[in-house]
């Protein structure tokens, strides 16, 4: 296993997102992590959750609502020239992050094995009130 913590930029498949957003990716690249949270019908996977989480995260940053923790080095300087967030993408962010938290969710179930599980469940809480 590699990175794993409670909040949203504290896991591999966040640094993985970080990454294809600076490289490029853009708003294109938060919105399709979205949808796919969304799209799950059954069972929400693990990664896709967190990295779908990370999104929403970024997207906060982007409205001014960010949670004082630090912004990842590779995130700061697309974040400076990204803009603000469209609200129907934060509205989508606020939705996705919900289910992340909702029966079927990989992610939560993986959590809720683990003595940290209170911990995770605020930090997507508070993730969901800043968008």
């Amino acid at each position: 296993m590699g990175t794993w913590g409670p909040h949203a930029f504290e896991n591999d498949s966040a640094l993985d997102l970080i990454a294809e957003v600076a490289d490029g990716g853009g708003l294109a690249r938060l919105e399709a992590a979205i949808d796919r949270i969304l799209a799950a019908t059954d069972d929400l996977d693990a990664s896709e959750a967190e990295a779908g989480l990370a999104a929403g995260a970024i997207l906060a940053l982007m409205a001014g609502r960010g949670d004082g923790s630090e912004v990842p080095e590779d995130l700061a300087g697309w974040l400076a020239e990204a803009g603000t967030a469209p609200p129907a993408l934060l509205a989508k962010a606020r939705k996705a992050a919900a289910r992340t938290l909702a029966e079927g969710s990989e992610l939560a179930e993986l959590w809720n094995e683990g003595p940290d599980a209170e911990i995770w469940r605020d930090a997507v809480n508070d993730l969901i009130e800043r968008l």
